[in-house]
């Protein structure tokens, strides 16, 4: 019994919502489609409702006219349904609004010809449902709608103030029909206090429920835009962290190519240290012993006992083993300042590194008649390696010497200059010069 009654309310309720959408089409505007809906619910309500009181009132007091209007106006009151479906809703909203009003007074009219059953409840049952009707229009249409709801007011409010006069004029009034209460005429003035609180309430309920649905809608409006940026803004970061994670693969690839050069380039720089203290090992004992013992022989050989010839050439072969011992300490400086950088910078005085070059050449520069001019006042002291800076400057100054042109008086002259925190050291001789077409 349960099931089929459930069976039998979810059919009502399917038919129920399926002739509530009667009007609508696709792609309709929103609100329109609302005002559609909510009027032919009201309207399915209204004459469920009228055709429910009607049965009841059957039951109660016959197949009276008032009873048999009762069931034409249930049927009546589905006419908003076939209006908003031709396409006339503002229609069907104002004839649903007047039209339990004007039903109301007309069935209260004929009641009245039943003078058999006649009472005096049967002048304020119908009063209520003119208060009741005046509810419709706030519910039907949005106050900004005001042309429409004030029509539909106005003739509500007219149907009931002139209850008593339309049934007057039907000749069924109050004390038209014998009735006697002296303060009836008051009832009136009550219906029409009681009406104004309902109208006055019921507008300012819509006014708050319009207001505070318009804010509703506009942080609605508001949450669906900032949710559509986080949406964007969460794409662009998923996009980066896609990025960010390729680039982050790249950068361990390329980290680990580095890792690898920068072993094979530790390995051969492990190599060339190696190799380099090997050679520092033999120029310090390998090189260094002969002509340290060639050095020593020259100090114990006895000048005075050779001939004026012999002793040029001695002191020829004196300085040249001196000079030779110079470059073997000074090129394993070099490597040894190499292997210890820290030690490497030291303020060098470029006139006197100059003239211990110059007196280590004499006799070369003396035998060809070499002129040398220098000139260090734009940068006369630099910070480098001292044994690195005198073994470039002796080797340019003796090839220069070494490669001087015949037919004209050697001319070397060095020079420096200042460029931002640097100094440049420039020379230059007259000499044969390079081929530069065979050489490049």
């Amino acid at each position: 019994m349960l099931s089929l009654f459930c069976g039998i309310m979810n059919s009502l309720n399917a038919k129920f919502n399926q002739l509530s959408s009667w009007g609508l089409y696709e792609d309709m505007n929103h609100g329109l489609s609302r005002n559609i809906i909510i009027s032919n619910k009201v309207s399915l309500l209204i004459s469920g409702f009228a055709f429910i009181l009607s049965c009841i009132a059957l039951g109660y007091f016959g197949l009276i006219y008032s009873v048999k209007l009762g069931f034409i106006f249930s049927v009546a009151f589905l006419l908003p349904l076939f209006i908003n479906r031709l396409g006339y809703i503002n229609m069907s909203r104002v004839l649903l609004s007047m039209i339990v009003s004007l039903s109301s007074v007309i069935i209260s009219i004929i009641d009245k010809f039943d003078i058999y059953l006649l009472e005096e409840f049967q002048y304020f049952e119908f009063r209520l449902a003119l208060l009741s009707a005046s509810l419709l229009p706030f519910i039907l249409f949005k106050l900004s709608e005001r042309k429409w709801w004030l029509s539909a007011l106005i003739f509500n409010f007219a149907c009931l103030i002139s209850y008593d006069t339309i049934h007057n004029l039907f000749g069924v009034g109050y004390y038209q029909l014998g009735l006697t209460a002296p303060n009836y005429p008051f009832l009136n003035f009550m219906f029409v206090a009681c009406y104004s609180i309902l109208i006055g309430s019921t507008y300012f309920l819509k006014s708050s429920y319009e207001k505070y649905s318009h804010e509703n809608r506009l942080l609605i409006k508001q949450l669906s835009i900032r949710q559509e940026e986080i949406l964007v803004a969460n794409s662009i970061i998923e996009d980066q962290k896609t990025i960010l994670s390729q680039e982050n693969v790249v950068l361990n690839q390329e980290l680990i190519e580095k890792n690898n050069q920068l072993t094979s380039t530790n390995e051969q720089l492990i190599k060339h240290n190696n190799d380099l203290q090997q050679f520092s090992y033999t120029v310090s004992h390998n090189l260094r012993g002969p002509v340290a013992s060639l050095l020593g022989l020259t100090f114990l050989t006895d000048k005075k006992s050779l001939s004026p010839e012999n002793q040029i050439l001695f002191d020829h072969f004196h300085n040249a083993i001196t000079t030779l011992d110079v470059t073997i300490k000074d090129l394993s400086n070099i490597i040894d300042i190499r292997n210890t950088i820290s030690k490497v910078n030291q303020k060098i005085n470029l006139q006197t590194s100059i003239g211990q070059i110059i007196l280590l050449l004499k006799n070369d520069i003396d035998d060809h008649k070499v002129k040398i001019e220098y000139n260090f006042h734009a940068g006369a002291e630099i910070y480098s390696v001292k044994s690195m800076i005198s073994s470039i400057l002796y080797n340019l100054i003796s090839n220069s010497i070494k490669y001087r042109a015949e037919n004209r008086i050697p001319f070397i002259q060095i020079s420096s200059k200042k460029i931002e925190s640097y100094v440049k050291i420039d020379v230059q001789d007259n000499g044969l010069g390079i081929d530069v077409g065979r050489f490049k």
